[in-house]
């Protein structure tokens, strides 16, 4: 449910919070977006859950309330 352009963002975050997709975080948790949970990286099961929490992730707390720039997200 994003347009073109949230994707591209979503994609432009995704490869600078994983150093181009070669973190560890990325490579060992598939967390996408140096997403944390109770304080630590979270790890999810699988790749395509890391995908689809990071997406749910922008979407939800940032997408749908207008923050639309990297100015805007990083200003949260």
């Amino acid at each position: 449910g994003l347009t073109d352009e949230q994707s591209f963002l979503t994609v432009a975050i995704s490869k600078h919070e994983t150093g181009n997709y070669t973190s560890s975080a990325f490579k060992n948790q598939n967390n996408l977006g140096g997403i944390f949970r109770n304080g630590q990286l979270a790890t999810f099961g699988s790749l395509e859950e890391g995908i689809n929490e990071f997406v749910s992730l922008l979407k939800n707390s940032y997408f749908d309330k207008g923050l639309t720039t990297i100015e805007e997200i990083g200003n949260v």
